[in-house]
Parts: structure tokens; C-alpha cells; sequence
């Protein structure tokens, strides 16, 4: 695996209370695994631990460290509004919570929400459940749901 994703919130399982004292080991691991992306899911439940490795870093994180914005904890909810991050913070940036649910209107509605949040900057987004179906009563993953967002992203 070249990538993690750390989602440390009460969802998961994580005790929260005094997450940020983590900071700076996700830092190190960062820092020694030069060829490993890391992907910190952010929300206000855990913001100690990003802001903590902001600050520890003086608000230059590894090139290897992302953030992806996701208030929904990853269940999928679309947030009311988009998070534009500050534009001193140069790092990397995707979103997620219920991006592709809803149509392709909706969608293609979110997607231009994002953009603007970011600002002309680059994004990715998480896309998991949108990108399912059930074929023959089991959960997959379909690629022709890929080929319809990145047609709707195109639109943009």
C-alpha cells in the first residue's frame, strides 16, 4: 500500500478526548515514510490532531500529508456548505460526504461548490458509496459510475 487514511473520530471507534498529543507521531510517520500518502480526514470533532500538526509544522505540512474535509465522518452526508480552507495553508485538499448522491443535477451542483470553495486551487474529491451497485446481491464497486462523474466534472 502507498496510502492511508486516518479517521480518528468517535464514528470509528477513536476516543477523541485528547487526540491532539498524536500530532506529532503522524508528523514523523509522515516524515520517515517520504513514498506513503497520508490522508488525515478533517472535521471539527478532530481538530486537535490537524491543527496540532498545522501548528507543529508551522503550517507547512509534508508534501505526502492530505487533507480531506469531511464533516459527515464518512457516512456520506452532504454538508450546507463547502469548507474553504485559509489560502496560506499550502497543502494538499479533497472533500467528501455524499458527493454523487442525489442525481446528476445534484451533483454536478456539489461538485461546482467545491471548486469555488477552493478557488481556482486544485482538489480531488472521496467518492465511496456513490461509486457502488449490487450486482447479483453483492456490493461492488462499478466503474461506470466513475465514467458518469467524471462526465458531470467535465460539465463544470
Amino acid at each position: 500500500f502507498q496510502r492511508v487514511q486516518i479517521n480518528a473520530t468517535s464514528v470509528y471507534g477513536v476516543d477523541t478526548n485528547d487526540i491532539g498529543k498524536y500530532a506529532s507521531n503522524v508528523l514523523d510517520v509522515a516524515r520517515k515514510h517520504k513514498k506513503l500518502e497520508i490522508i488525515i480526514q478533517q472535521c471539527e470533532e478532530n481538530r486537535p490532531l490537524w491543527e496540532g500538526m498545522m501548528e507543529a509544522c508551522d503550517k507547512k505540512l509534508p508534501y505526502n500529508i492530505t487533507m480531506l474535509y469531511d464533516e459527515s465522518k464518512g457516512r456520506g452526508i452532504v454538508p450546507n456548505r463547502w469548507k474553504m480552507p485559509p489560502s496560506r495553508d499550502e497543502y494538499h485538499i479533497g472533500y467528501a460526504g455524499g458527493i454523487g448522491l442525489g442525481g446528476r443535477s445534484l451533483t454536478k451542483k456539489t461538485l461546482k461548490s467545491i471548486m469555488q470553495a477552493r478557488n481556482g486551487k486544485p482538489v480531488w474529491v472521496s467518492m465511496e458509496t456513490s461509486l457502488r451497485s449490487t450486482v447479483n446481491g453483492k456490493d461492488m464497486f462499478d466503474v461506470s459510475k466513475c465514467y458518469e462523474i467524471i462526465d458531470v466534472a467535465a460539465e463544470c
